[in-house]
């Protein structure tokens, strides 16, 4: 009976890091996911001067349409409307959120080449956070792995 505690706080501490780490992981793909969209919509804009709304309705990305920002844009939101919607639901470090807020802010007040050096700047930062948060995640993944591996074999020790 002790060997099936054992093997269940095993388990558990298994299940528990993995939920963390998916969790962690969703910082870089939310950040990995704006940059692309970016970076799309750049391009876009440069070749077809597409609005928002347009080009939203021909881009695809999981991660945001799940969090609807992709739908709000397609409903005819501008780019500060449309993340002003999501922002609450994401979980995201403060510095990508003010790189975000800052970049959609200023979206769409001037002319193309304002609008491509906003764009620019934003895509920059995003590339500079996602490679911070990679490292990150990736520290903090470790670190939360080692110490619920010690908590296991410290618990199953007790149990055994």
């Amino acid at each position: 009976m002790s060997y099936l505690g054992a093997f269940a706080v095993i388990i558990g501490v298994y299940m528990i890091w993995r939920e963390y780490s998916l969790f962690t992981g969703r910082e870089v793909l939310v950040c990995r996911s704006f940059s692309r969209a970016v970076m799309d919509y750049r391009e876009k804009m440069i070749c077809y001067m597409v609005s928002p709304k347009e080009w939203a309705e021909n881009y695809s990305d999981e991660c945001l349409s799940e969090i609807g920002f992709l739908d709000a844009l397609r409903e005819g939101a501008n780019f500060k409307e449309a993340y002003g919607a999501v922002c609450d639901k994401l979980c995201i470090t403060d510095e990508l959120n003010s790189v975000l807020s800052g970049c959609f802010d200023r979206l769409g007040e001037g002319y193309l080449e304002t609008e491509l050096k906003t764009l620019d700047v934003a895509i920059e930062k995003l590339r500079c956070e996602e490679i911070r948060l990679s490292e990150s995640v990736s520290k903090r993944r470790k670190a939360t792995g080692a110490v619920l591996g010690a908590f296991a074999v410290g618990t199953v020790i007790l149990i055994i």
